[in-house]
């Protein structure tokens, strides 16, 4: 087993660092860094705190003032922007684990629909061969690879991914990590 990720900033650190795999495309250095690259499409702006605000679908035109509303609250290191996904490929997104029982997952395989009010409105757990069968169909070869490989390097770890009908993020896979997770 890999060293356990505790806290979402080691998490973080480690996710910017590329250990999990396919990532979207994110700013780990915050809004200059956002602001310098040019990218006009829109972002999700969210906190490294567990639970905390998280802001989808935020338009280029409104970062700037939404960025000034996180920061009356959090710390500027504390805030991540990132390239929103596109939702309209969407096949599935969630959480998967290996408990004692195997593989469990809670997903949900709705489009057009940010994970937390995807898996909150529309999730549905799955358990044992019905996880490895629905990863398995949704995922690329590498990327199924690549998610077993952290279910399996991170045991009792939760591991949180989206899979869409289209190569996507820092790999070009079709399947990307959005965290994964021991707190």
């Amino acid at each position: 087993m890999k060293k356990p990720v505790n806290t979402k900033r080691d998490f973080y650190e480690r996710f910017y660092r590329g250990e999990f795999g396919n990532a979207g495309l994110m700013w780990p250095e915050g809004f200059a860094e956002w602001e310098a690259s040019g990218y006009r499409g829109d972002v999700g702006i969210r906190t490294m705190g567990v639970g905390t605000r998280c802001d989808y679908n935020v338009p280029f035109e409104e970062v700037p003032s939404r960025f000034a509303e996180f920061r009356q609250t959090y710390r500027a290191e504390m805030i991540n922007l990132s390239a929103m996904m596109p939702d309209e490929h969407m096949i599935v997104q969630g959480e998967i684990t290996r408990t004692h029982k195997g593989l469990s997952a809670f997903v949900a395989t709705v489009i057009n629909t940010a994970m937390r009010p995807a898996l909150l409105d529309h999730g549905f757990h799955l358990e044992g061969l019905r996880v490895d069968h629905l990863i398995r169909r949704s995922c690329d070869a590498t990327s199924y690879d690549w998610l077993m490989s952290l279910v399996d390097d991170y045991d009792g770890h939760t591991i949180e991914f989206s899979a869409l009908r289209i190569p996507w993020g820092t790999r070009n896979l079709n399947t990307v990590i959005w965290e994964v997770r021991n707190y």
